[in-house]
């Protein structure tokens, strides 16, 4: 399996803003109707750097 890191210029030539808005409503509308779960975050520490946020992508 390869992981596939985008950076912050990728994701937002792929997406466009109100797509996402969209997507993020209904996803919280779906798990406050109790039919989808969300996991807890995922957060990365390395080498004495900040906290990192980078969307991965198992491909």
């Amino acid at each position: 399996m390869e992981t596939l890191f985008l950076s912050d210029h990728d994701v937002k030539s792929l997406l466009d803003m109100a797509d996402v808005i969209n997507a993020v409503e209904e996803t919280f509308k779906e798990k406050g109707l109790g039919r989808v779960q969300m996991p807890p975050k995922v957060y990365l520490f390395y080498g004495g750097m900040e906290a990192t946020s980078e969307l991965c992508l198992h491909t």
